[in-house]
C-alpha cells in the first residue's frame, strides 16, 4: 500500500475512533509503532487536530473536527459541486460562513490543466441562477443552529405591522427566490408560522424546547400535501414592475422588449388574497389573465376603493 493511501486510511480511522494509541494503529494497519508516530506527525502538520494524552497510559485524542480526508471526484462530480456552490454567490448571507470562491479555488487547484479547460468550457453552457436580493440575513447561522438544537429563541421581527418581539422554536431554514426563510413554532399562538431571516433584528437563545417537533423536511412535506398550487398569469408593464415587491418573481430577469411582459408563476392557493393586495396599487399597469379567483379578488378590492369615495 502506498504511503498516501495508508495516511488517508489512518486519518479516516482516527476520525472515527477519536481516542487511540500508537500500538492500536500499528495493530490495525500491521505497521510498526515508529511508522505510526511518523504518520501522526504528518497528519498533525497537515492540520488534523491530534493531541497527545499525558499520563500512565498515554495515547492520542482527535478533537471533533470538520476537516475531511482527501476525496477523489470525477469531472462531473467536481462540476456539480462548483456550479451548485456558485448559486450561493447570489446570496449576501449563507449559513456556512464561507467564501464561495475559496471553495471553488480549492477544487480547481486539484485538477490537471486539461480538466480545468474542460470545466471552464462546460461553464459556458450552464447557468444556475436565483434572483439577487440585496438584504443581509444577519442571524442565518444562529437560526440554523437553534433549529438543530431545538432551542426556544426570542427575536425582534420587522413585520408589516411594525417591529414585534416573538418567542419561537425554529425548525430549519430554506431559500426561495433569493430570500432565506425559516418556519418556526410561534409559542404565543401555538402554531408554525413562516418568517424571513433578513427581517430578524435581534436574536437570543432562551432555553431548550423539550417537546417533540417536526423538522423542516417533514413540515415541507405536510405543506405540499395540504396546499395546492395555482398557476398565475398576468401582464405587467415596466413601471408597475418597479413598484411591485414580490417574493415570487424578480422582474430584473426580463428584457421588456414589449410594453407589457407576460408573467407566469405558481403560488399557494391560499396566497391569492395576499397577491391581490400586492397587485391592487399597480392599477392599470397590470392585468391578470388567470386564475379567475385572483381576478375576483382584484375586482372586490377595486369596489372597496370606489365605495370609499361614494
Amino acid at each position: 500500500m502506498s504511503k498516501s493511501k495508508l495516511l488517508i486510511d489512518i486519518w479516516m480511522y482516527v476520525n472515527k475512533v477519536k481516542d487511540f494509541t500508537a500500538q492500536e494503529i500499528a495493530d490495525e494497519f500491521q505497521i510498526s509503532k515508529r511508522t505510526v508516530q511518523r504518520y501522526i506527525t504528518d497528519l498533525y502538520e497537515m492540520g488534523v487536530p491530534i493531541e497527545g494524552i499525558q499520563g500512565k497510559y498515554g495515547g492520542y485524542h482527535i478533537e471533533n473536527n470538520k476537516l475531511l480526508p482527501p476525496i477523489c471526484f470525477s469531472l462531473e462530480e467536481t462540476a456539480s459541486i462548483i456550479f451548485t456552490y456558485s448559486i450561493l454567490n447570489n446570496y449576501i448571507s449563507n449559513p456556512y460562513n464561507i467564501e464561495v470562491e475559496k471553495v471553488k479555488d480549492k477544487l480547481y487547484a486539484q485538477l490537471p490543466d486539461y480538466l480545468k479547460i474542460e470545466l471552464q468550457e462546460m461553464g459556458q453552457y450552464i447557468k444556475m441562477d436565483v434572483p439577487i436580493r440585496h438584504v443581509q440575513s444577519t442571524y442565518l447561522r444562529e437560526i440554523l443552529d437553534a433549529s438543530m438544537n431545538k432551542n426556544i429563541i426570542e427575536i425582534k421581527y420587522d413585520s408589516v405591522d411594525g417591529v414585534k418581539e416573538k418567542r419561537l422554536v425554529p425548525i430549519g431554514i430554506y431559500s426561495q427566490n433569493g430570500y432565506w426563510y425559516f418556519p418556526a413554532l410561534d409559542l404565543k399562538y401555538d402554531r408554525i408560522n413562516l418568517f424571513r431571516v433578513d427581517r430578524v433584528l435581534s436574536f437570543q437563545v432562551i432555553s431548550k424546547f423539550e417537546k417533540q417537533l417536526s423538522a423542516l423536511k417533514n413540515w415541507q412535506q405536510n405543506c405540499s400535501n395540504e396546499k395546492a398550487l395555482v398557476c398565475v398569469r398576468y401582464l405587467i408593464n415596466k413601471q408597475a414592475a418597479r413598484m411591485h415587491q414580490s417574493d415570487w418573481v424578480d422582474y430584473r430577469n426580463y428584457e421588456w422588449s414589449n410594453e407589457f411582459e407576460e408573467i407566469a408563476l405558481s403560488i399557494p392557493n391560499e396566497a391569492i388574497p395576499f397577491f391581490a393586495q400586492q397587485l391592487t396599487p399597480l392599477g392599470n399597469g397590470v392585468k391578470v389573465l388567470e386564475p379567475q379567483a385572483l381576478v375576483d379578488c382584484l375586482i372586490e378590492k377595486a369596489e372597496e376603493i370606489i365605495n370609499t369615495y361614494k
